[in-house]
C-alpha cells in the first residue's frame, strides 16, 4: 500500500489483492518479516522518521518513552467516524481500540512488546531495520514485489559488486561493458530503476533506457 500510495498519490481500491499467509518457521525469519514490514514507509518515502512515523508501530519498540493508553476507544465512536476511519462499510474495529488525532493507535491493537521480546536489544532491531538490505530484497522478491532500496543502501553492494566482479574500487574504473554488466545485476538481483542504476553505475539515462524499455 505504502509504494501505491507513493506512486500514484491517491488510495483506490485494491480489487485484485488477496491477503495470504506467510508460514515463520525460525526466529530469524521472524525478526526478518517483522523488519522488512516496518520498514517499507520510510524507504518508500523521504519524509517518514521510523521512529517518530505514528501511523506504524515502529516508534514504539525498545523507546525509552512510557506509552500513554490515552484517546478514544472505538467503541465510544459514532458510526459516521469509524466508517470515515475504515473508508467501509465493514467496520473491523474492536471496541478497545484507541483513535488518537484522528486515526488508531498502533500501540492499541499490536502487541509490540511480545515482538520485542524476539530481539535481543535495540542494537538489533536498528540493525534489521537499517542494514540487512539484502535480506529485505530477498523478501520483497519472495512476495512478487519490486523492491525500493535507496541509494544510500545501495552504494556499498555497488562497491562489493565492481570489487568482486571487476577487481576496481568503484564505477569510475569500470569500463562501459562492465557499467552495462553492472547494471544488469542490480536490476536482477536488487530491482533496481532505471534512474537508479543510471545514478549508480554512472550509464546515461538513455543507455541504460534502451537496455531496460520495458520498466518504468
Amino acid at each position: 500500500m505504502d509504494i501505491y500510495l507513493a506512486r500514484h498519490c491517491k488510495t483506490g481500491v485494491f480489487k485484485s489483492v488477496q491477503a495470504g499467509y506467510t508460514e515463520i518457521t525460525s526466529l530469524i525469519q521472524f525478526r526478518d518479516e517483522t523488519a522488512y514490514v516496518l520498514r517499507n514507509p520510510f524507504v518508500v518515502r523521504t519524509d517518514i522518521n521510523p521512529f517518530f512515523n505514528l501511523w506504524t508501530s515502529a516508534h514504539l519498540y525498545f523507546s525509552p518513552c512510557p506509552v500513554n493508553p490515552v484517546g478514544i476507544p472505538a467503541g465510544k465512536l459514532s458510526y459516521r467516524t469509524k466508517k470515515g476511519l475504515t473508508k467501509s462499510n465493514t467496520l473491523l474495529l474492536s471496541d478497545d481500540w484507541r483513535m488518537v488525532d484522528h486515526q488508531i493507535d498502533p500501540s492499541s491493537f499490536v502487541d509490540y512488546k511480545t515482538v520485542e521480546s524476539f530481539f535481543a536489544h535495540a542494537r538489533q532491531f536498528a540493525y534489521a531495520l537499517f542494514k540487512n538490505t539484502e535480506k529485505h530484497v530477498e523478501i520483497a522478491l519472495r512476495y512478487g514485489e519490486t523492491p525500493v532500496i535507496p541509494d544510500e543502501e545501495m552504494l556499498p553492494i555497488v562497491f562489493r559488486l565492481c570489487k568482486k566482479r571487476f577487481g576496481a574500487d568503484g564505477t569510475r574504473q569500470l569500463t562501459e561493458r562492465q557499467k552495462k554488466e553492472l547494471a544488469v545485476a542490480l536490476r536482477q538481483d536488487y530491482g533496481s530503476s532505471r534512474s537508479q542504476l543510471a545514478r549508480l553505475t554512472g550509464l546515461q539515462q538513455a543507455t541504460v533506457e534502451a537496455m531496460f524499455p520495458v520498466l518504468q
